[in-house]
C-alpha cells in the first residue's frame, strides 16, 4: 500500500549554507511552514523519505534526522516503525489564566460538552476547607466531557456552591464553559485563579471514558476560581489527553527571599 504524502518533496526549496542558522534548523522551519500551510489537509499524511529530504536539502542524513528530531518534540510529527514519518494534529495550545472555550473560538475552534453528572453532594472533609470561606450547606458536582471539534480532548470535574449552582440552567451546562456559568449565574466576578498542574496516567474507567489506551499520559489543570475577596466559586479538575494539550502562561518573576 503507497504511502500519501503531505507534500512533494521539491516544495521543500533550499538551504542557506551561509545563514548563522544551522542547516537542521532552517529545514525544520521549512517544513513547519509547510505543515502550518497545508493544515488539516497534511494531517496524516507522510513526510517525504529522509533519503529523499537529504538530497532535496543538499545536507547529510544526521541533519535530516536532527530535524525531525526538532519536529516530533513540537508535537508536529510521529513516528511508525517501518512506515515512516507522519505529520500530527496540532496540539491545542492553552493560556490557563484565559477561558479554554473563548481560546478555541478564536482559533476557529467549536468546543462541546457531553453532560456526565450535575448531582448535589455533602463536602468531603477537603472539600470543606476549600470551600470554608463560602459559607455553603452544600455543593453540586458537575462532570462532562469536552470535545473540540467532535473530538473529546478531556473531561471536567467541578464542585461549585449551593447557592451559585441554583442559578446554573440544565441546558447550558451542556454548551458553556465554566466561566460563562459563573457569569449565568450572577456570581461574584472571577478575580483570581489557584493552578496546580500535574501527570497521570489513564486507568481503565478514564480511558473508556476518553477514548483512549489504558496507560496513556494524560495532564490534570486542578483549579480554584475566586471573587474579589477570595471566596471560592468553583473547585475542581480538568483532565486533558497529553498528546492534544499544552498549557501556556506567562508570570511574573520575582526573586525569593534567602
Amino acid at each position: 500500500m503507497s504511502l500519501e504524502y503531505a507534500f512533494p518533496s521539491d516544495r521543500l526549496g533550499t538551504l542557506d549554507s551561509g545563514s548563522p542558522v544551522p542547516l537542521y534548523a532552517q529545514m525544520a522551519e521549512r517544513i513547519t511552514d509547510l505543515i502550518r500551510e497545508l493544515g488539516d489537509n497534511a494531517v496524516g499524511k507522510a513526510l517525504p523519505p529522509e533519503a529523499e529530504c537529504a538530497q532535496v536539502f543538499g545536507v547529510s542524513r544526521p541533519t535530516v534526522r536532527q530535524a525531525m528530531a526538532s519536529l516530533l518534540s513540537q508535537g508536529l510529527i510521529e513516528r511508525e516503525k517501518g512506515r515512516g514519518t507522519f505529520v500530527t494534529r496540532p496540539k491545542l495550545s492553552h493560556d490557563i489564566s484565559h477561558d479554554f472555550d473563548d481560546e478555541m473560538r478564536r482559533a476557529a475552534h467549536s468546543t462541546t460538552y457531553r453532560l456526565l453528572a450535575w448531582d448535589r453532594v455533602e463536602p468531603s472533609p477537603d472539600l470543606a476547607r476549600v470551600f470554608a470561606s463560602a459559607r455553603s450547606s452544600g455543593l453540586y458536582h458537575l462532570k462532562r466531557l469536552r470535545s473540540v471539534d467532535q473530538e473529546i480532548v478531556g473531561i471536567e470535574e467541578r464542585y461549585i456552591p449551593e447557592a451559585i449552582a441554583s442559578g446554573m440552567p440544565r441546558k447550558a451546562l451542556e454548551k458553556e464553559s465554566i466561566f460563562a456559568l459563573l457569569r449565568h449565574a450572577q456570581a461574584e466576578p472571577i478575580a483570581l485563579i489557584d493552578i496546580e498542574v500535574s501527570s497521570q496516567v489513564a486507568d481503565r474507567p478514564m480511558a473508556r471514558l476518553l477514548g483512549i489506551k489504558a496507560g496513556a499520559p494524560l495532564l490534570v489543570r486542578q483549579s480554584t476560581l475566586r471573587g474579589p475577596r477570595g471566596r471560592p466559586l468553583a473547585h475542581g479538575t480538568t483532565t486533558f489527553i497529553a498528546e492534544h494539550y499544552s498549557f501556556r502562561f506567562t508570570a511574573r518573576y520575582s526573586r525569593a527571599p534567602l
